[in-house]
């Protein structure tokens, strides 16, 4: 049997490991709260839209349906009372609303005199409203109010379910009168089920919602119309429907609920990924370091044999030599955990926009919206994100290996790399993005990195519009030349940086934000100033913030690069 030459791992060893591992976790597990925390909200937002959007509806077809006592009513007012041909009047308004109101009906100082048609409703004829204990409350309303009230929907004694629509009927006083004087109702009889066909709430049900359309009465809750056999709707959205004095609720929710879990699957695979590579990158790092402590242990061992001042000398050394080798293993360690940092930092907004590009798949195929050329298009885009994802790894792994060559590259194309990047978050957030003068610029240094540096300020603007509730987000890059060096100018609207935060938001760990990790504004002013020899500042403008870029210019590029965005 061959002899194990694995080395044995301190403690210490293995607590370092276990650390670097938890943090890769929890910033790991922190993206996909984030990520689908703007998922859950993205589509509460979608659900109100249609909620308020469906209920909008609701209400003008309700003030489509009462024109019919208004139209009634001014003519009564106009012929001061007498009203003749009430059939044929009545029947040519029941022609715009036929299915809907059963009928149209004149009641003279509260009692129902005429009602048309009358077949099937002749019993209600004499009824007296102001003396009949269920209807003299809704009637003396009325009449306070002097606006229309809507009673329902109730139980009808013909049979059915149906809303009363009563108007109270005011005439101008004569000459012994100085005001006008109550002359009675007009009143529409709706049916209930007719009403609730012509709103094609259907359509809500077959977008994958649930629903239910509610009225408050007293301490309880009348269901009108739903799909979800009487139950009521949990964590769903809301929106108000205005009737004639009172509101009703209409109320969402999706039937297969707010988390996306083929979506969540995916990211937690990912995350697994990120965990194993992690870990082997790590157990690597350490037993090479546990190879090297044990070989100046068997060393110190064997020179022990000699007992010399040169033995002794030599183990002074050797000891110096293991402390010299600890200090380079952190310094290591310590560059490492800030490699895992930025890489989780960067792959937030593309993990971010691939679901995103996923729920929007996912709905173009649910309405049938999924087109061939719009497949093409979305297959595209996160092919993108994946590549600029696995190039980040490659980046990052030679990030600090200094021999590196600086080449000559175009501002223009490294910026619409990075305006195409954060383009599907821009346009979530209804942020416009332009760039001017950039297109003849050419510069020295590391293009991707540049990349990375403009992905993390536009980042950082896009959050910080949409912390300052501003609803028309703008972001601006602006070129131009200066003493040599090339200038590019970010600027955006999202109100600007506390001004005690300004001198520190290029420090390791400081951060203005509840969750922020610190990393982002270091790692840019490292790659401009370190690697590429460039310059950083921030400032606040009238609106937002702007952050100024420096680079040495090199020679005009060719031809000018697109720097199209959303």
């Amino acid at each position: 049997m061959k002899p194990d030459h694995t080395p044995r791992l301190a403690p210490r060893e293995r607590l370092m490991a276990f650390l670097v591992i938890a943090s890769v976790s929890l910033l790991g597990a922190f993206a996909i709260f984030e990520i689908e925390s703007a998922r859950i909200s993205h589509a509460q937002e979608r659900a109100h839209a249609r909620a308020t959007e469906q209920a909008h509806a609701i209400e003008e077809r309700f003030h489509a349906v009462i024109s019919a006592n208004y139209a009634l009513a001014a003519v009564i007012q106009q012929s001061q009372g007498k009203v003749e041909h009430f059939e044929v009047l009545a029947d040519g308004l029941l022609r715009y609303h036929r299915g809907v109101i059963q009928n149209l009906q004149l009641a003279p100082q509260g009692i129902v005199s005429q009602i048309h048609p009358l077949a099937g409703n002749e019993k209600a004829i004499g009824h007296n409203l102001l003396a009949d204990p269920k209807r003299r409350d809704d009637a003396l309303k009325a009449i306070s109010t002097r606006s229309l009230t809507l009673t329902g929907p109730v139980n009808l004694r013909q049979g059915g379910n149906g809303m009363i629509a009563r108007l109270p009927v005011f005439l101008a006083g004569g000459k012994n009168h100085s005001q006008e004087r109550f002359w009675g109702f007009v009143t529409a009889l709706i049916l209930t089920p007719d009403f609730l066909k012509t709103l094609d709430l259907g359509a809500l049900d077959s977008r994958g919602y649930f629903y239910q359309l509610t009225k408050a009465e007293g301490d309880e809750t009348l269901v009108i119309a739903a799909n979800t056999s009487g139950h009521p709707l949990r964590q769903g959205v809301s929106a108000t429907v205005k009737v004639p004095n009172g509101t009703w609720e209409l109320k969402l929710a999706p039937k297969r609920g707010w988390i996306d879990w083929p979506s969540l699957a995916v990211e937690l695979a990912l995350l697994t990924g990120l965990i194993v590579i992690a870990w082997h990158f790590v157990l690597a790092q350490i037993r090479d370091f546990a190879l090297q402590r044990e070989l100046a242990e068997r060393t110190r061992q064997v020179e022990e044999l000699n007992a010399t001042l040169a033995q002794r000398v030599e183990q002074e050394v050797a000891a110096g030599r293991e402390k010299d080798l600890m200090l380079i293993q952190q310094s290591r360690f310590a560059e490492m955990g800030e490699m895992i940092g930025n890489i989780a930092h960067q792959w937030r907004q593309p993990l971010n926009t691939l679901s995103i590009l996923i729920a929007n798949l996912k709905d173009d195929c649910n309405f049938n919206e999924l087109s061939p050329e719009r497949m093409e298009a979305y297959a595209a885009e996160a092919k993108l994100h994946i590549q600029q994802m696995a190039r980040t790894i490659d980046d990052f792994r030679d990030f600090f290996r200094p021999r590196r060559d600086k080449v000559e590259f175009s501002l223009g194309k490294a910026a619409a790399q990075a305006l195409q990047l954060t383009a599907a978050a821009m346009r979530d957030h209804n942020i416009a993005v332009s760039a001017h003068g950039c297109e003849n610029l050419n510069v020295l240094g590391y293009p991707n990195e540049f990349s990375q540096v403009l992905v993390n300020l536009l980042n950082n603007a896009q959050q910080a519009i949409t912390g300052h509730g501003e609803t028309a987000g703008r972001i601006d890059l602006r070129c131009g030349q200066e003493q040599g060096m090339a200038r590019l100018t970010v600027a955006d609207n999202g109100g600007g940086i506390p001004p005690e935060a300004l001198p520190n938001i290029f420090e390791p760990f400081f951060t203005t934000k509840e969750q922020g990790t610190g990393l982002g504004l270091p790692m840019v002013r490292m790659i401009l100033e370190t690697h590429m020899g460039g310059s950083i500042e921030a400032r606040n403008a009238a609106d937002g913030a702007e952050f100024v870029i420096r680079l040495p210019l090199a020679a005009a590029p060719e031809g000018p690069a697109n720097l199209s965005a959303a």
